[in-house]
């Protein structure tokens, strides 16, 4: 095979550069760089920076609190009452019990949690619903963020929601939801807007452990109540969200965490035509924008909330793990260089360190000459 000023026979792959005191990630066909010095061997705590990837050590932390969480939320799992039980006192403490413990006490908030037990099934399967909703999860014309500005956006939304759910015929309802951090002290915001020019705007905390996942379907779930019981609700009613993801649970008929928001909306398609439309955040809609502020207004006031489910739990431990990361790794930038490598280097960087290699030797021949040619 001939070789090219730079062989990728004889590169392992990827080679990490020192510039300064900032590691930079370089694609040898793309990027040019200084020579390398023979001691360039790299410790695990500089891939970790360049790579997003946690420890091993952590990642296996965040299993063992996850797993923990799912016990407690297990209806007649033997281990559910052994979580709450003291632990035996012993010389090695290496047990499943003793290191959630002792992970335990550094994090007072996973002490402070009112597990949900997981529910058996969805309460409401996709072949035993005959109701009038309707999910829509796009808008023609409005694609990627990157694709048009929140003018375009916005006009397109409009637009939208005045031909298809006119505001003569239609109630609307905005909702969104709020977290500190996304995982702390969640607010749902309901703004209605009802054809006779009626309004309300509702605002409710949602919880201490609230992520914003369980906000943004709190919101859906209170205003479908809300607008059931409202004298100057219509027919036909749509709710208004930028909760793309809630949207697309309810679709799939399969997110048991969403049983009480099904159930609503189960109840109010019996005698209303419901719709669920996605639209675009923070592109001056009104009402969505309405809503937003709702939200943050209830994530204000007092929690007195602190139950969570076994996903809400899971997407809490994630994110205290990945804060403490990021206060560990304070060089790291997202999107860096190395996203613009190819899938095969991505791998075989991602790999080395999932493996627990501290160091990655970049072995190549006539190194001086060849480097001296990209320099």
């Amino acid at each position: 095979m001939g070789k090219s000023p730079i062989d990728k026979g004889v590169i392992i792959a990827t080679v990490i550069v020192a510039c300064s005191a900032k590691p930079v990630l370089c694609d040898f066909y793309n990027t040019s760089f200084p020579p390398l010095s023979s001691s360039s061997l790299w410790k695990q705590k500089e891939l970790e920076t360049i790579t997003g990837l946690a420890p091993i050590v952590q990642r296996k932390d965040s299993k063992l609190l996850i797993q923990a969480a799912k016990f407690r939320r297990l209806p007649e799992h033997p281990m559910k009452d052994r979580m709450s039980q003291p632990v035996k006192r012993r010389l090695k403490r290496e047990s499943f019990l003793h290191q959630v413990r002792s992970l335990e006490k550094k994090n007072q908030d996973m002490q402070g949690q009112n597990p949900k037990e997981l529910p058996r099934c969805a309460k409401h399967p996709a072949w035993e619903e005959e109701t009038s909703l309707q999910i829509h999860e796009t808008i023609p014309g409005i694609g990627k963020k990157s694709s048009q500005n929140d003018l375009e956006k916005r006009s397109l939304a409009v637009e939208h929601i005045q031909t298809n759910y006119p505001a003569t015929d239609w109630t609307h309802v905005y909702t969104d939801g709020s977290a500190e951090k996304a995982v702390r002290n969640g607010g749902a915001g309901i703004y209605i807007k009802y054809p006779g020019g009626e309004e309300d705007k509702i605002s409710i905390p949602t919880g201490v452990f609230s992520t914003n996942y369980k906000a943004e379907a709190t919101a859906i779930q209170e205003g479908a109540a809300h607008v059931q019981s409202s004298p100057h609700s219509t027919k036909n009613i749509v709710f208004l969200t930028d909760a793309l993801s809630v949207l697309q649970a309810l679709k799939s008929s399969k997110n048991k965490d969403l049983n009480d928001l099904t159930s609503a909306l189960t109840s109010l398609s019996q005698t209303h035509t419901i719709a669920l439309q996605w639209i675009p955040s923070h592109c001056n809609v009104f009402g969505n924008e309405t809503a937003d502020l709702l939200a943050k207004k209830a994530a204000a006031l007092q929690q007195n909330d602190y139950t969570t489910t076994y996903s809400e739990a899971k997407t809490i431990i994630h994110a205290q793990q990945h804060e403490e990361w990021l206060q560990q790794h304070p060089n790291h930038v997202q999107n860096d260089a190395y996203h613009a490598l190819t899938r095969a280097e991505q791998v075989f960087l991602r790999g080395n360190l999932s493996l627990g290699v501290c160091r990655l030797v970049v072995c190549f021949e006539r190194r001086d000459q060849e480097l001296a040619t990209l320099v």
